[in-house]
């Protein structure tokens, strides 16, 4: 019988082909044209920055979404919604849509 791939897995591996795929498509056909100094500076920052904000937000963001999921989990917007797959998809929307809003507040 075969082994079923945890998600967490699946989804890393999709996220870095993504991040892959997207630097590839910028460097072949960029928004601006850049310096290439400039631009191996700015892939850098770019990039400690993307891996330390994936590290800080897998130790500290999950371990305190799972406390706040335990507790709040039957209250909020979407606490008359019935567990599953719409629900879980709601949840992701709507938690991007924080994080999005999270971030344009920091510019």
């Amino acid at each position: 019988m075969h082994a079923i791939p945890d998600i967490e897995n699946i989804l890393f591996i999709a996220v870095l082909f993504l991040f892959l795929a997207l630097i590839v498509l910028e460097r072949r056909r960029p928004y601006l044209k850049t310096p290439n100094s400039r631009l191996r500076e700015s892939f850098s920052t770019n990039t400690s920055a993307f891996l330390f904000n994936n590290v800080v937000m897998s130790l500290l963001a999950v371990s305190s979404l799972l406390v706040v999921a335990e507790n709040y989990a039957y209250s909020g917007l979407l606490a008359r919604m019935a567990d599953g797959p719409l629900k879980w998809l709601a949840s992701f929307v709507l938690f991007d849509l924080a994080v999005y809003f999270w971030h344009f507040l920091g510019h």
